[in-house]
């Protein structure tokens, strides 16, 4: 088996503060073992900088540690990249923060540092199970910044706005997250770097590829490396910012099944100048927007039932004035076959709402290129419509990618 690189945050990923998961559980500690065993590289990839790691983390089980952001990589206790901030810089965010009586610390590769009178800050982290030496308290504070990988400052609300704005401007990231137990912390770090940056630095250190990753996280600042490595898997707490991600397979994957689609649509060059048809894309657009919407309210708890009423509401509202000024009137047949469309839309309606209430866009929307086969079942045994060679060719291409998918998700599952 060829020599994979597994990827781990720490924070809400191994252990879990919030969750009351202090330790690596066993389970995971054995499967961390067994990889070990095979031959995989093991690395910590986190936030965290060196000096906030205690000696649970050293204990051989890891081989070697992507901290900072990506700013700082040590393999098998060397240091093999550091990516210093900007010195200019970082003396000015400093001043901003002392002038706005913000709680900040300093980190550098192999150390912390923070003033004694910023009690707030140093008394969370000790409260939190560090060690209370975990700070240097005494240091030239300018000497420190020309060393300085990470900046982490608690700010309160009045100046957030003014902070977010000073970021943007000079930095490559700004992090909103609980970690600290305040949405008001921040990280400040050069924009040169990433989790995926320092990713890339052991991948160069290995003669490795980014076909032979795995990352594993829970936050914002884990995106990007979620994103670069070949597989990302976001944990159950994940932000959904994370959970929504799609790694490059999954794209793969939702693009093969449209290239299928083709197959049983077959556009012309007439397609585009059809009316007809793009009236049919501005809707299959629309319906992008609608389940994009759909998974954002049933993640705020709203209930598929009132969802699918509101949809429904405002779908029958619409076409009102067609009904008014162009009505027709229909047979018996046709009034039933009318109702039967509307009760089988309804319970199609419910259905994908649930879908998409509890999973992301991402591993949904290949199984719904799926209503194409069922159309063309229902069209060959209902209206004897029988499907040419590439449509069945867009098939398979559509049931293949579906299945393979499945599977996949579930090896990672497992």
């Amino acid at each position: 088996m060829k020599q994979k690189v597994l990827f781990f945050d720490i924070d809400g990923t191994l252990i879990w503060s919030y969750g009351g998961i202090q330790e690596i559980p066993q389970g995971v500690q054995k499967e961390l073992k067994r990889l070990k065993e095979q031959g995989h590289k093991l690395f910590i990839c986190s936030g965290r900088p060196k000096a906030m790691l205690d000696q649970k983390w050293w204990d051989g089980t890891f081989d070697g540690y992507v901290l900072n952001n990506g700013g700082y990589v040590e393999i098998d206790g060397k240091s093999i990249y550091e990516n210093r901030m900007d010195y200019e810089l970082c003396l000015k965010t400093a001043n901003m923060l002392e002038e706005l009586h913000c709680d900040y610390m300093i980190a550098t590769a192999n150390h912390l540092y923070i003033d004694p009178s910023y009690k707030e800050l140093y008394n969370f982290f000790v409260q939190n199970g560090h060690f209370k030496d975990l700070f240097t308290t005494k240091f030239d504070r300018n000497e420190v910044l020309k060393r300085a990988i990470k900046i982490e400052a608690n700010v309160t609300n009045k100046d957030r706005e003014k902070i977010e704005n000073y970021i943007q401007n000079d930095f490559g990231y700004v992090i909103n997250f609980d970690e600290h137990g305040s949405d008001n912390a921040f990280e400040f770090y050069s924009p040169t770097i990433s989790k995926a940056t320092g990713i890339q630095k052991v991948l160069d250190y290995y003669h490795l590829d980014q076909d032979d990753t795995y990352a594993f996280g829970d936050g914002e600042n884990d995106l990007e490396m979620i994103d670069f490595c070949r597989v990302g898997v976001a944990m159950g707490n994940a932000c959904d910012v994370l959970k929504e991600k799609a790694n490059t397979i999954q794209k793969v994957t939702v693009v093969i099944a449209f290239i299928g689609s083709l197959f049983v649509i077959k556009p012309s060059i007439h397609f585009v100048s059809n009316i007809n048809s793009f009236i049919g894309v501005l809707g299959a657009m629309g319906a992008g927007i609608a389940y994009t919407c759909v998974r954002k309210l049933g993640q705020q708890g709203v209930a598929g039932a009132k969802i699918v009423f509101f949809f429904s509401l405002f779908s029958c509202l619409s076409v009102v004035p067609y009904l008014i000024f162009h009505f027709q009137p229909m047979t018996l047949q046709q009034i039933g076959c009318l109702l039967m469309a509307g009760l089988m839309a309804a319970g199609g309606q419910f259905s994908i709402t649930n879908a998409y209430t509890y999973a992301p866009a991402k591993e949904i929307s290949i199984y719904d290129y799926t209503q194409v086969i069922f159309a063309a079942l229902l069209g060959f045994f209902l209206l004897n419509q029988v499907p040419d060679v590439y449509s069945v060719i867009g098939y398979i291409i559509i049931i293949g990618v579906a299945f393979w998918n499945f599977q996949r998700q579930k090896k990672i599952q497992n």
